[in-house]
């Protein structure tokens, strides 16, 4: 056999391994919906799709850093983009008559968003995610990795 130590004239099967096959879809759902499982879902993520030829670095970067930890990082985002608001009230009994009492209330609100603007954010960052991941299927390029030919004798 040639230095390489396949016999010649034997092809080399070429194509995607069960391992590429399953890497890629795996690595969207986990760039999804990894942050569930401790953020550590969403951590293997991000590294099986910067382990796979399947993408261009812009791809891998948009991937990453669109929506940093998924679904998990959209709804931090939602909290902390809530509207708060804090009412006080204090009561005070007049020296005129007992039953006499003045009640006086203030409400802060926390700043936020006004509630058309949460809806229309709530929906972007809900689809945001899904969107980015159907673009990266898209971009997916299958690359072909060199399996070993079938065991096949050597012809004598």
């Amino acid at each position: 056999p040639p230095m390489g130590g396949r016999p010649v004239g034997y092809p080399v099967q070429v194509g995607p391994t069960g391992f590429q096959r399953a890497r890629d879809p795996l690595a969207l759902f986990l760039l999804l919906f990894g942050g569930f499982f401790f953020l550590i879902g969403w951590l293997v993520g991000g590294g099986l799709l910067w382990a796979s030829p399947s993408w261009r670095l812009r791809e891998k970067l948009l991937g990453v850093l669109v929506w940093p930890f998924g679904y998990v990082g959209v709804g931090f985002l939602a909290t902390m983009s809530a509207r708060t608001e804090l009412t006080s009230c204090t009561s005070t009994a007049r020296a005129t008559a007992a039953d006499d009492v003045v009640r006086h209330c203030t409400t802060s609100g926390g700043g936020g968003l006004p509630a058309w603007a949460g809806v229309l954010l709530g929906i972007f960052v809900l689809i945001a995610p899904l969107v980015m991941a159907s673009w990266l299927w898209r971009k997916r390029v299958i690359v072909p990795e060199e399996q070993p030919a079938p065991q096949v004798p050597y012809p004598r």
